[in-house]
């Protein structure tokens, strides 16, 4: 016998809401000396929009691909001698495994962002959820997902 679906009715919200469910595990990782014409080629052959940059297992950047267009390419730089740490942005906003979704939508509105990495309790990164991932397992956070941020929430 099959369990009812998430969305069958006498269900408010899916059954699905742990960060962990909907995270992406399988991750593809950067260190901060990692060349960055090496980590663009990277994000392109696995079609994705950034890099985690991670030290000793733990988090300690995220580079993107608005990253490099504003630090090098709308700077005229060369992407040949950088490193990811010279382009990558350092304010890791993270998210316990155990989160719900909404929190993880919350925290992509409040800063701004379509990413987070996702992090186990001693700190060391398991995976990375995205704003897609979250409308995908719950397309009712759309609405928290696409609110403009305020300043008060800041």
């Amino acid at each position: 016998m099959s369990s009812p679906s998430p969305y069958s009715e006498g269900f408010d919200e899916p059954t699905i809401l742990s960060v962990r469910d909907a995270m992406t595990a399988q991750l593809i990782t950067a260190t901060p000396e990692t060349n960055l014409m090496e980590a663009v080629m990277v994000m392109n052959n696995h079609r994705i929009g950034s890099l985690v940059v991670i030290r000793a297992g733990k988090p300690v950047g995220i580079v993107t691909e608005r990253d490099i267009m504003t630090k090098v390419v709308g700077r005229a730089v060369s992407a040949l001698d950088l490193r990811v740490a010279d382009v990558m942005s350092t304010q890791v906003t993270s998210i316990i495994e155990d989160g719900t979704l909404k929190d993880a939508a919350r925290l992509m509105t409040r800063y701004g962002i379509r990413r987070l990495p996702v992090v186990n309790k001693q700190g060391d990164l398991v995976g990375i959820i995205s704003s897609m991932d979250i409308i995908r397992e719950f397309p009712d956070l759309m609405s928290i997902l696409s609110r403009p941020v305020r300043l008060a929430q800041l």
